[in-house]
């Protein structure tokens, strides 16, 4: 029904004797950051660790970030709220009492009657909290950035910015599916942050006891939040 409703309009358009109305591509812009909840955040996880801050505006060559200008330390724009945390484990329907801190720095993790869990876990997260803002502060500085501080940088365009807005440290993951049947109970232990890998599973209440094979543990070197516009997002 859509393509039909679509090709009816090509045909209207075909005979109509003034030409199609164009939506300018700012307005299309407008538009999308006015919608409320709408995420605009880009994500990268390079393969080695940026040196990237937060407000940094710069550019990417080779898989490297070639910073700029940090715009909160150069032109102290409105702060936008920043969302900071040091470690965070995202966890699936594990209670209270089933987190328990053993010696030598490790946390056990209990699961119950169930065939599959799995674990999230960043560490020294700090992310702008409004996408929309992001944007809206990159289309304002990018054209300052390029003239201030472009000189010697390839004949860098607005466009080819991106403000970094956030950055998080060795995202991790780690997951376990039972195919037979499940046991009653499993285990997850959180090894101390240096450890690789960083976690294990277990069918044994004691860290020593047998462990899992059958798990996907996986950590990456850093994970950045970003925006970056589009050419058409300074035509005039």
């Amino acid at each position: 029904m859509v393509q039909r409703i679509l090709d009816l309009s090509d045909s209207l358009v075909a005979f109509s004797p003034f030409p199609p109305p164009t939506v300018p591509f700012p307005a299309i812009r407008k538009g999308l950051l006015s919608v409320k909840g709408l995420q605009h955040f880009m994500y990268i996880r390079p393969r080695q660790a940026w040196s990237a801050r937060v407000f940094d505006i710069g550019y990417v060559r080779q898989e490297q970030f070639i910073p700029l200008v940090n715009i909160q330390d150069a032109y102290n724009p409105d702060t936008l709220a920043i969302i900071e945390d040091q470690a965070i484990l995202t966890l699936p329907s594990v209670q209270d009492d089933d987190i328990v801190a053993l010696p030598g720095n490790v946390t056990r993790y209990t699961f119950r009657n169930t065939d599959n869990a799995s674990i999230q876990r960043r560490l020294n997260g700090r992310m702008l909290s409004d996408s929309a803002g992001a944007v809206q502060l990159l289309l304002q500085l990018a054209p300052k950035v390029i003239r201030e501080y472009g000189e010697g940088h390839d004949d860098l365009r607005p466009s080819d910015l991106i403000l970094v807005c956030g950055s998080i440290d060795h995202p991790s993951g780690a997951g376990i599916t039972f195919r037979e049947t499940p046991p009653h109970e499993f285990y997850f232990y959180e090894l101390p942050v240096q450890s690789e890998p960083w976690g294990l599973w277990s069918l044994s209440g004691d860290l020593n006891g047998q462990t899992l094979d059958a798990t996907s543990i996986t950590s990456d070197v850093q994970s950045i939040s970003f925006v970056q516009l589009e050419g058409e997002d300074f035509d005039v």
